[in-house]
């Protein structure tokens, strides 16, 4: 990984930490699908879409296991709240899927 991405990383994950993981509902009734969920910085973004109540769709290319016990993790806490779904993004191919694998779960995308 290029060094600046490693920094602008660490800042990231710097900033989720100092950010509140309290629950809300501001994004009760939404659905989103987070692509690279499953780890670093996208599991963060998944588990503060989720704090705010939101349903989340899980992406992941590799991380099967990683992706599967985050989402046991938040649906543990809330129930029907997460799923997710494998795809690799360099293919075309597969976006359409993850859309509608979003969909199916949650109605919709927002």
């Amino acid at each position: 990984m290029p060094r600046s991405l490693v920094g602008f990383t660490a800042l990231c994950r710097q900033i989720f930490r100092e950010m509140h993981l309290e629950q809300s509902d501001i994004l009760q009734g939404k659905t989103a699908l987070i692509t690279g969920g499953a780890a670093r910085l996208g599991a963060a973004t998944v588990r503060h879409l989720h704090a705010a109540g939101a349903r989340v769709v899980i992406h992941y290319r590799r991380s099967a296991g990683p992706a599967e016990d985050l989402r046991d993790e938040l649906l543990a806490v809330r129930a029907e709240s997460a799923s997710t779904v494998q795809g690799d993004l360099i293919e075309p191919g597969s976006w359409p899927r993850l859309v509608e694998a979003a969909i199916l779960f949650g109605g919709g995308l927002d």
